[in-house]
């Protein structure tokens, strides 16, 4: 819009000046010919005074007093029309500077008006186009686009976009069966093994259970089979021969080994003698 109303103010400003150069070019010819018809006349009217008293001593005939007087009089009327046409030069020439002087008011006012408006304007249009910036309170990884929709309404307050910090603990959601969820707790130790990364190479995440669900949930539609979700978090990364390290990104697949208290050696062997004579003498 500024460029446009530049545009047409410098077209409007040579307008005026080539019709300025114009009104000067035709005021110079005018005061010329008034110089060069005044001379004319100037000659004619003498050569009228040198004519006449010959006429009247019968030097001259009266044929050439008539022809001076006629030189004389066209000498004065083209006289006259060169200072009309140069007063009406010198007219033209002074309307153009008005016009030229009223319209650079009218487009400095113009001017004026419109930065004015911009200027009320622009905080507006500056919040605006902040706002078509999002920026997100923390650096991560979109794991969800929630408004996907093109030329959408976005309500107040309404969510965008699911983000997951890159800085954040490495949180994995497991699934574990009914039979097992006696043997799980929330504090419990954890080992974490993505299967995108060898882990004979990088090894495991050390985890801690964070949550258990209250109750199963169906997990597969088809069969019925349900599972208890456990959330497991870990605070160190895996890391390459380097020590740099490696990426993890929403959606990656985990085995979780939910670690149960230490037992020695011995205890595993006398689990089932144990087992078998807490049963032994009963009959049902």
């Amino acid at each position: 819009l500024v460029a446009a109303e530049r545009s047409l103010h410098q077209a409007r400003q040579s307008e005026l000046a080539a019709a300025l150069s114009s009104a000067r070019s035709q005021l110079d010819q005018a005061q010329t010919a008034v110089s060069t018809r005044a001379q004319a006349k100037s000659l004619a009217d003498r050569e009228l005074a040198l004519i006449g008293p010959l006429v009247e001593k019968g030097i001259e005939p009266q044929i050439e007093l008539l022809r001076a007087q006629s030189a004389a009089s066209q000498a004065g009327g083209e006289y006259r029309g060169a200072q009309s046409a140069a007063a009406q030069a010198a007219s033209e020439m002074r309307s153009v500077r008005e016009q030229f002087r009223a319209q650079s008011v009218d487009d400095l006012t113009a001017a004026k008006a419109e930065l004015a408006g911009m200027g009320r304007e622009l905080p507006a249009l500056q919040d605006r186009v902040t706002r078509a910036e999002l920026k997100a309170p923390i650096s991560g990884t979109v794991n969800r686009v929630l408004v996907a929709t093109v030329g959408g309404v976005v309500k107040p307050g309404e969510p965008l976009v699911e983000i997951v910090p890159s800085d954040d603990a490495l949180v994995v959601e497991a699934r574990v069966a009914p039979a097992d969820i006696a043997f799980v707790r929330p504090g419990q130790k954890a080992q974490v093994k993505l299967t995108a990364y060898d882990y004979s190479i990088y090894g495991a995440l050390d985890g801690e259970v964070e949550r258990i669900s209250p109750d199963a949930v169906v997990t597969d539609e088809r069969t019925g089979e349900t599972h208890y979700l456990v959330r497991v978090r870990t605070e160190d990364r895996l890391v390459d021969a380097a020590g740099r390290p490696l990426t993890i990104t929403p959606g990656m697949v985990a085995e979780i080994d939910l670690l149960g208290e230490k037992r020695s050696i011995l205890s595993y062997i006398l689990s089932p003698i144990e087992r078998v004579g807490s049963k032994a003498m009963r009959e049902r």
